[in-house]
């Protein structure tokens, strides 16, 4: 591979994971749990601190319980 097939495939990784992680961003902002379960694998694990840490669907519950008044949340829902 040379260094123009590299430069490429590093730019490639980049807008799969920007991609990814805008999709998060909006699951969350919106509450979008449906959306929030389609971007991990089923076997995927998710770590948040000591407020999580489990399954990935087990995260996708639990972000579905988020309410604008919790405490560690930045999050409004209105």
């Amino acid at each position: 591979m040379d260094t123009e097939d590299n430069a490429l495939g590093v730019l490639i990784a980049k807008e799969a994971i920007r991609e990814l992680v805008l999709l998060y961003s909006r699951s969350i902002d919106r509450k979008d749990v449906a959306l929030l379960r389609t971007l991990y694998t089923k076997d995927a694990t998710d770590t948040h601190g000591d407020t999580y840490d489990g399954s990935a669907e087990g995260y996708c519950t639990f972000a579905s319980t988020f309410r604008a008044d919790w405490p560690r949340s930045v999050f409004r829902w209105s």
